[in-house]
């Protein structure tokens, strides 16, 4: 079984992430883009038409519904978006050391019509084991809730499914915790990290 496949939400319109995330973090990895188009010598694959900023909602609920067989022999997934930043090497060593039985990332309560809902943030990144992940392949839906993480929150409570907050994922830039550059090695993610210099000086900060 592969260790680590990589699914990042993504639409035509931020075409130049694409190169961002691929020829930094993403680089030699296994890894699946889902949009609103199709580009076989990319791997990324159509889930929906919408192009709309909630379409992010029916991308992510067709992708892990949809996922093509072939993709199942992953050990772990990881879902984020084209903007987030993953100190990949740090995550790929750490993977033996979570809990398989329960997701993890950086858990919010920011949902206004239900402040209980406790979910994880997709832009700081969803990881879920192989056995967790097959039933969420089977028993996941649309909630219309209009956000990808908050559709995932209502399934974790109706089906009684577990999430761990770990503070290596984040849902911010590193600014936004007043975290210096030369600290960000020891995170994992980071989110709204849009531009291209930025994603290469993160990468390279972990390469040191």
């Amino acid at each position: 079984m592969k260790k680590i496949l990589y699914l990042i939400l993504h639409t035509e319109k931020h075409s130049d992430r694409w190169n961002n995330l691929t020829q930094t973090w993403l680089k030699g990895r296994d890894y699946l883009f889902y949009s609103d188009h199709q580009d076989d010598s990319k791997n990324i694959i159509k889930v929906t038409s919408d192009n709309t900023y909630h379409s992010n909602e029916p991308k992510f609920v067709n992708v892990i519904t949809l996922l093509p067989e072939n993709y199942m022999n992953y050990e772990w997934y990881f879902f984020g978006d084209n903007d987030t930043w993953v100190n990949s090497d740090k995550l790929e060593s750490m993977l033996d050391s979570f809990d398989t039985n329960v997701f993890h990332g950086s858990k919010i309560y920011c949902w206004p019509h239900d402040k209980t809902l406790g979910y994880l943030s997709g832009g700081a990144g969803i990881l879920i084991h192989n056995s967790k992940f097959k039933h969420l392949r089977d028993n996941f839906k649309n909630y219309r809730t209009g956000y990808s993480d908050v559709s995932l929150g209502y399934y974790m409570k109706e089906h009684g499914v577990e999430c761990v907050n770990n503070e290596m994922f984040n849902s911010q830039p590193p600014t936004h915790y007043e975290i210096l550059e030369e600290n960000i090695p020891n995170f994992l993610t980071f989110h709204y990290i849009k531009d291209r210099d930025t994603q290469i000086r993160y990468h390279n900060l972990c390469k040191e």
